[in-house]
C-alpha cells in the first residue's frame, strides 16, 4: 500500500540522515585542508557580504556549495556542523532522489526502495555526505534532474522538461566533473529517436523547455567562465589530463586502457587508496552490493543487445532502450572524469556522479529476484524473499 512505502521510505530517510550526521563533529576527526579552504572562503563572504560565482583560490571551485556552508555558518556557527550541515542533507535528499528516478525508470516501487536503501547505506555515499565537498550535491542533482525528465517522457507535461532542466542547469554551479553531464543527454537522444515514433516532431517543445530551463540557472555562470573571467574555466585538470603529453608519454591509447580499467575495477576488486575517499585497500562497493552491480551491469547490457535487434530487425518499439540507454550513458559518462585524468587512481571522488547509475544497476538482479518472488510457490517465495533481506542486511 502507499502508506507503506511511504513509512518505510520515511524509515529509509531517517537512517540516511543519521549515518551522515551521528558523530559529524569527530568522524572523521577534524578537517581537511580543502574543506578548510571552503570554510575561510565562506567566513570571508560572510564577512565582506560578497559572494562569489566562483571562488579562485585552491585550483578555483564553483561558489554554490561555498555560499551555502556561508548560510549554515551563519545559522549554525563557525563550527564543524555549520561547515558540514549541507554534506548531510544533499546526502540524505539523493536517498529520495534515487528513490523517485528508480521508480519512475522501473515502474516499481521496489526498485526504488532497494536503490534508495542502497545509498542510504553505502560507505562511499556516506563517507562524502560527512565531508564538506561540493562534489555531494552530483548526485543530488542527476537524481532529481533525470526524475523529472524520465516523468516528462511519460506526462508528456512540458512543465516537467522545464523543473528538469532547471535543476541540470545548476549542475554546472557544483563539481567540476559535471560538466561532462550533458553528453548523457547527446547520448540518451538516439535511443529516444528509435523508440518512440516521431520523437523529434513530438518533442521539440519539451527540449526547449529543459534546454531553456537549464540555460536559466546555468546562465550565470556560463557568463563568468566564457566572457567576464575565461582563465577560471581552466582548472587543475588540465595538468592530470590524459592528453597532457607529460601525462601520456606519447602513448594515448596506452594511458587511457590503463586509467579506464583502473576506474573500473575499484567497484569490486581494488578501491581509492585515498583514506579521505575510501577504506583501503577495499573496493568502493561492498561484496553484496558489488556483486549486483556486476549482475545488474550483464544483464542490462544482454537485454540491450536483444532490444537493439529487435528494433533494427523487427522495428520493435521498447521503452526500455531509453532506460538501459542512460544507464550506460550515465555510468561511462560520469566515470569520464576520473578515466580522463591520471593521478590518484582509482578516485573514488571524481566518479561521484556514477553513483546513480551503479545503484540502479545493482538494484535490477534484485527487482528480477522480487517479481519471480511473486510469482512463485510459496515456499520458493520465502526462500527468495529471506535471500534477498539476508543479502541487503549483509551489505
Amino acid at each position: 500500500s502507499s502508506l507503506f512505502v511511504t513509512l518505510v521510505l520515511v524509515a529509509l530517510l531517517c537512517l540516511a540522515f543519521f549515518l551522515r550526521i551521528y558523530h559529524i563533529d569527530s568522524l572523521p576527526v577534524g578537517l581537511y585542508p580543502d574543506e578548510a579552504a571552503n570554510g575561510v572562503d565562506a567566513l570571508h563572504a560572510l564577512e565582506t557580504h560578497h559572494f562569489k560565482l566562483f571562488y579562485p583560490a585552491n585550483y578555483g571551485r564553483e561558489g554554490l556549495f561555498i555560499n551555502l556552508q556561508a548560510l549554515s555558518i551563519w545559522l549554525i556557527g563557525n563550527t564543524l556542523l555549520g561547515l558540514k550541515i549541507f554534506s548531510v542533507i544533499f546526502g540524505t535528499l539523493t536517498v529520495l532522489g534515487l528513490f523517485l528516478l528508480g521508480r519512475e525508470l522501473f515502474h516499481r516501487t521496489s526498485a526504488g526502495l532497494v536503490g534508495a536503501f542502497m545509498i542510504a547505506t553505502s560507505y562511499w555515499a556516506i563517507n562524502f555526505s560527512r565531508i564538506g565537498f561540493r562534489a555531494i550535491m552530483t548526485s543530488f542533482l542527476l537524481a532529481f534532474s533525470f526524475y523529472f525528465f524520465f516523468r516528462g517522457l511519460r506526462t508528456q507535461k512540458i512543465r516537467d522538461f522545464l523543473i528538469a532542466g532547471l535543476i541540470f542547469g545548476l549542475g554546472v554551479h557544483t563539481y567540476i566533473a559535471f560538466r561532462v553531464a550533458p553528453l548523457i543527454l547527446i547520448l540518451l537522444l538516439p535511443a529516444l529517436m528509435l523508440s518512440y515514433e516521431h520523437f523529434v516532431s513530438r518533442f521539440w517543445k519539451h527540449g526547449l523547455a529543459f534546454i531553456l530551463g537549464a540555460f536559466i540557472t546555468a546562465s550565470p555562470m556560463l557568463y563568468h567562465f566564457f566572457v567576464s573571467h575565461p582563465e577560471d574555466f581552466e582548472s587543475r585538470s588540465s595538468h592530470i589530463s590524459v592528453f597532457s603529453p607529460e601525462v601520456n608519454h606519447g602513448n594515448l591509447p596506452a594511458t587511457l586502457v590503463k586509467t579506464f580499467s583502473t576506474s573500473l575495477i575499484k567497484y569490486n576488486f581494488f578501491g581509492d587508496q585515498n583514506r579521505r575517499h575510501n577504506y583501503p585497500p577495499y573496493p568502493i562497493l561492498d561484496p553484496v552490493v558489488g556483486t549486483f552491480f556486476l549482475v545488474g551491469f550483464l544483464l542490462v547490457l544482454s537485454q540491450t543487445i536483444r532490444l537493439l535487434y529487435r528494433r533494427l530487425r523487427y522495428t520493435d518499439r521498447d521503452f526500455r532502450l531509453i532506460i538501459n540507454t542512460f544507464l550506460f550513458a550515465s555510468f561511462f559518462t560520469m566515470l569520464a572524469p576520473e578515466f580522463l585524468t591520471d593521478e590518484g587512481l582509482p578516485h573514488a571522488l571524481r566518479s561521484i556522479g556514477t553513483q546513480i547509475p551503479v545503484f540502479l544497476f545493482a538494484s535490477v538482479p534484485i527487482v528480477w529476484l522480487i517479481d519471480k518472488a511473486s510469482r512463485s510457490p510459496y515456499g520458493l517465495r520465502i526462500a527468495l524473499i529471506s535471500f534477498i533481506v539476508l543479502a541487503l542486511s549483509a551489505s
